[in-house]
């Protein structure tokens, strides 16, 4: 298993780096578009619940040959985000696109299987 890390701004103009990176290490390990594209949705929704609440976020990826992982890394805590109203139609997306979602104090995990 490959880590990998970025750590950047919570400013939206990045938000497209964190996209186009996941979609990229994605298509490394061979994932079918609509796979990506779901990955895609997915970190988006999750950096836009937490946007106003974080300096910064921290996200860590796990490559496997039959899935990536997640791990978003937050100053804030996630419980108080996902009890928000605002957020809980984030949350079903989130739900509905990923193969595994989690929250925990300060991580929220993503897990996709290859097709």
């Amino acid at each position: 298993m490959e880590k990998i890390v970025l750590k950047i701004p919570s400013n939206k103009k990045y938000f497209s780096t964190v996209r186009l990176l996941i979609s990229s290490i994605a298509n490394t390990i061979e994932m079918d578009i609509e796979t990506i594209e779901d990955l895609k949705v997915s970190i988006s929704e999750v950096m836009n619940m937490l946007f106003e609440k974080n300096d910064f976020f921290e996200i860590s990826i796990y490559v496997q040959e039959e899935k990536i992982k997640i791990e978003v890394l937050t100053q804030c805590f996630v419980k108080e985000v996902i009890e928000n109203e605002e957020n809980k139609f984030s949350i079903l997306i989130l739900e509905s696109l990923v193969d595994k979602v989690k929250f925990e104090d300060n991580i929220i995990f993503l897990e996709k299987n290859k097709g």
